[in-house]
């Protein structure tokens, strides 16, 4: 069980919350940088000319409102994953039961990148067109452009986020591997063979880890 769901002696409930969203954010920042900047970069022209400076305003604060929705799954990760800590320490049963729900959560992830769904969200969040920039002053067309945009890459991503967290929330093989898949998915041309090929290797894996093999 990883310690990150675990608060020290004397720390607040506040104080560990508000730890764990910081390294959160800095680990989303990290994992969907690669694969976000090149979609931020492309809203540009949108807000001046493409030689104008200004635009970085617009988006930055576009890159804040896409971070904000990782932000805030953030909180509800962190209440599931310390409930679920505190729970397996003190039933034996669920603490012997954790490997195989975290094989059939990264099973089930692995089927949701063959669905027409997952696909029709990629589309999406490969797409400038779907993030439209939304009405209204310069700084609140970034902010709330880049929560839209947010909002279709967490929901594209929920299954190759899932397969993260049922293996561990700070694994870091994991972690590359993930923030790799979803970088290819969202630049290279033809995503929907890596999708598949990913969801093959999900539900592999998910298969040896419920059956106990690490």
């Amino acid at each position: 069980m990883s310690m990150v769901w675990m608060r020290m002696l004397g720390q607040s409930l506040l104080g560990a919350g508000s730890a764990f969203l910081g390294m959160w954010l800095l680990m989303m920042m990290a994992m969907m940088l690669p694969s976000a900047i090149p979609m931020l970069l492309s809203y540009r022209p949108a807000f001046h000319g493409p030689g104008d400076v200004k635009a970085g305003v617009p988006i930055f604060l576009m890159a804040c409102g896409y971070f904000l929705v990782w932000l805030a799954i953030g909180a509800p990760v962190y209440l599931l994953g310390g409930w679920l800590a505190t729970a397996a320490m003190r039933w034996e049963a669920l603490s012997r039961a954790a490997p195989r729900v975290a094989g059939v959560v990264v099973i089930l992830s692995g089927c949701v990148q063959f669905t027409s769904w997952k696909l029709a969200y990629l589309g999406r969040c490969r797409s400038p067109q779907s993030c439209r920039i939304a009405a209204g002053r310069e700084w609140s067309r970034g902010f709330t452009t880049g929560l839209r945009c947010g909002l279709n890459c967490a929901i594209c991503c929920s299954g190759l986020m899932l397969i993260q967290l049922a293996i561990g929330v700070m694994n870091l093989t994991s972690m590359v591997v993930v923030a790799a898949l979803i970088t290819v998915e969202k630049l290279l041309p033809g995503p929907e063979r890596v999708v598949q090929v990913s969801g093959l290797i999900a539900i592999i894996a998910g298969i040896v880890i419920g059956a106990g093999v690490f």
